[in-house]
């Protein structure tokens, strides 16, 4: 059995093509160690080809999901990281609209085989949509978790309670809601410079989650990075 692995998913969903390469090339560029497993769902043969010119530390799995629904094609990484905790001491999820900033190495500190390392939140839903839902959830764009039992049991859970739902909030919610119900996992705090939405300077991972895909600073990191990418697709192509 393997240490650990960061594992992302996009789908053919062609707003997220780019940034995914995005997050690839900077996660090479700036914590270049970290081996990560990519898989793309309805993807071309020469997308997936043109991933390993951004970084040769990446292990690419295709999945053909025809007529799949968004929902389907989103819930699909729960089943993936179950299948991943039976090879791997520890698994770190990342969504592809993330950017690296710096070394990845810290994310992993701490987390044992019962521990999931995620933010928790308040509920911050208007009150209309609050219905049903806790108080509380994990905010489940970036997050590590160890192999043990428990865990493998909260991923079940999260499968089996997401298959079939057309709603977004649904996976965070159970996140929380099956960890509370289990008393054997436990929650570390994972610190929001691995999941920073705010854009600071001293963060290691920006995490724009749509919202904040527009904003100047982060737009201006994310061109500057995708500058550097294009070079770099331009001159492999050229050899």
């Amino acid at each position: 059995m393997e240490d650990k692995i960061i594992v992302t998913s996009i789908d053919d969903n062609e707003h997220y093509a780019e940034g995914l390469k995005v997050f690839l090339y900077s996660a090479y560029k700036n914590s270049g160690k970290e081996k990560i497993i990519v898989y793309l769902i309805n993807q071309s043969d020469a997308y997936s080809e043109s991933l390993f010119r951004l970084n040769p530390n990446i292990i690419i799995n295709r999945l053909s999901m025809p007529g799949s629904s968004i929902f389907e094609k989103i819930n699909v990484r729960y089943k993936i990281l179950f299948g991943l905790l039976n090879n791997y001491d520890k698994v770190a999820w990342i969504d592809n609209d993330a950017v690296v900033l710096k070394d990845l190495g810290g994310i992993w500190d701490g987390v044992g085989s019962n521990d999931i390392k995620i933010l928790y939140r308040k509920n911050y839903h208007k009150k209309e949509h609050k219905k049903n839902r806790p108080e509380c959830f994990f905010q489940g764009g970036i997050y590590v978790i160890g192999n043990g039992d428990p865990i493998k049991g909260w991923i079940k859970g999260i499968v089996d309670g997401s298959d079939g739902k057309q709603e977004w909030y649904t996976s965070q919610a159970l996140m929380y809601l099956l960890y509370m119900k289990d008393k054997r996992i436990n929650h570390l705090q994972l610190d929001n410079t691995y999941n920073d939405s705010k854009f600071r300077k001293n963060s290691h991972i920006w995490h724009c989650k749509q919202s904040g895909f527009d904003n100047e600073i982060y737009q201006e990191k994310y061109k500057q990075i995708l500058k550097e990418l294009r070079e770099v697709e331009s001159e492999t192509r050229r050899t």
